[in-house]
């Protein structure tokens, strides 16, 4: 596959004093002659059934128009604006390496897992099983909440950290998107692009150095405590005026 590097017009007025290194590029695929030749998105695709309402992005393709970007998967590459490190008291989290302009992309990922429909948990475990030894490491090494004891292992680690993707007809574990942490009045936003079939994250203000990554789960107090194990400290969640706004 051979690829056409553009820049971003819709950006150039914002670029003024930066370094050319900091400009943002968008990489256009060009298929081979040969469709069999063509590279192919390596996902596990399986089926799966979880009752779980999974953070679910509220329009299919809700990206900025302007944005047609680069896959990035972690940890191949995370390119030169975000990391993921310790989050104090979050276990990991997603930082910003550098101040970061609104409305820039962050993060464009293929899923770890996309899930379908299955039946039992026995099932989820022989899927797991069956990845690559590399991404069953990356798999288990993400959060799980011990909250129903009778849940195996695996399925605490899906309903922690899956996505609601495919217009929710489906549901995506990614293994960087998946650390990114929750705040009610999030710094950034997220949702699947149908036509690459990747999970887009852009911030929604600007970030400054050193600033953690935040997305809404869509969910209440009471929610996240039994779904995710964490009371949100967030202004919202902590303002003893909203405090019944939010506990649902």
């Amino acid at each position: 596959m051979h690829f056409i590097m553009n820049s971003d017009p819709s950006i150039e007025s914002h670029l003024e004093g930066l370094d050319l290194k900091d400009v943002i590029y968008t990489i256009t695929p060009i298929p081979e002659e040969d469709s069999d030749k063509e590279s192919s998105i390596d996902i596990q695709d399986i089926t799966f059934d979880f009752d779980h309402n999974y953070p679910s992005p509220e329009t299919p393709e809700p990206a900025p128009a302007h944005l047609s970007p680069t896959p990035v998967r972690y940890p191949e590459t995370l390119g030169t604006l975000i990391e993921i490190r310790e989050s104090e008291g979050r276990g990991l989290g997603m930082f910003a390496l550098k101040d970061i302009l609104p409305g820039t992309c962050l993060l464009v990922e293929t899923p770890l897992l996309i899930l379908h429909k299955v039946e039992t948990d026995a099932a989820i475990e022989g899927i797991v099983d069956a990845l690559s030894q590399e991404k069953k490491q990356i798999f288990m090494s993400l959060s799980r909440h011990i909250g129903d004891e009778s849940e195996s292992l695996v399925a605490r680690i899906m309903d922690c950290n899956s996505f609601s993707i495919m217009d929710g007809k489906a549901s995506g574990v990614f293994e960087t998107a998946s650390r990114i942490n929750h705040c009610c009045v999030p710094n950034s936003e997220y949702g699947w692009r149908e036509s690459i079939k990747r999970l887009v994250v852009w911030n929604r203000f600007k970030l400054l150095e050193g600033e953690e990554v935040t997305i809404d789960y869509g969910h209440g107090k009471k929610s996240l405590r039994e779904n995710y194990g964490f009371d949100c400290d967030c202004g919202v969640c902590t303002d003893p005026e909203l405090e019944n706004e939010t506990e649902f």
